[in-house]
């Protein structure tokens, strides 16, 4: 059967969304199900099934007008034409903040999608995941499409074990979930993991805030040994800055 894709929009120009549904994933994570006409022929195109594809969502900012927030495609349903967004909603961004209180019927404008920038190498044999809450949509969206020969390892940094989440995935996982660790913490976590998997081509994916970020990715490379074509890290926001952008971005 041949699929045929709509015409793709400029992944910049806005389109219209309508809240379908929200619930609480965690008591600091919460879903909001997104619908309407621009849904259903953003569903079409050719990227937003990249794994970790993301978009970005428009919301009120405080001076009025609006501001734009990046967030991963957490998951798609084709028989209902919708998506599923992911929001932090502890803290005081202006995101989490319209999340938290956005009901059915809620209209808001998204643009995108774009391709989350990971690519599993044919040389890879185990892969590594490390990040924190804000990277959890990302995470299960890399958990859903790695091949199941692969061994994946998970660390998830969490204020809270209330915000642990259920993880699947085809191919042979292990999670470690870090309560409230600081960056030593994570880092020896990746020492043990490393340790057993010395023989073996490794790679590594690296998201959240934006310090944890850099330390990983220098720790991946200066003390692990991976190859640099084989580490990619994204800062999602940072301690201390209410308006982090990535340079990535």
């Amino acid at each position: 059967m041949t699929t045929t894709h709509s015409a793709q929009r400029p992944s910049g120009q806005r389109r219209k969304a309508s809240v379908l549904a929200t619930c609480a994933i965690t008591p600091h994570m919460r879903r909001i199900t997104l619908c309407g006409p621009d849904v259903d022929s953003f569903l079409d195109e050719d990227r937003v099934d990249a794994p970790a594809a993301w978009i970005k969502i428009f919301v009120p900012a405080a001076a009025g007008g609006s501001i734009g927030r990046a967030y991963t495609i957490r998951r798609i349903d084709r028989t209902a034409r919708s998506f599923d967004v992911d929001f932090v909603v502890h803290g005081d961004g202006p995101a989490g903040r319209w999340a938290a209180h956005a009901a059915p019927g809620a209209q808001i404008e998204f643009a995108g999608p774009r391709g989350g920038g990971f690519a599993l190498l044919p040389s890879t044999r185990w892969l590594l995941l490390v990040g924190d809450a804000s990277a959890l949509p990302a995470i299960h969206s890399l958990l859903t499409r790695v091949p199941a020969a692969l061994r994946v390892f998970a660390v998830i940094a969490i204020d809270d074990v209330h915000e642990q989440q259920v993880l699947h995935s085809a191919a042979e996982l292990s999670a470690t979930w870090l309560v409230r660790a600081q960056h030593d913490r994570i880092l020896s976590a990746l020492d043990t993991i490393a340790a057993a998997q010395a023989t073996e081509s490794g790679q590594a994916w690296i998201a959240g805030e934006a310090a944890m970020v850099r330390d990983v990715r220098n720790y991946c490379l200066e003390h692990i040994g991976m190859e640099r074509a084989k580490v990619s890290g994204k800062g999602y926001w940072k301690h201390g800055e209410s308006d982090y952008r990535s340079p990535d971005d």
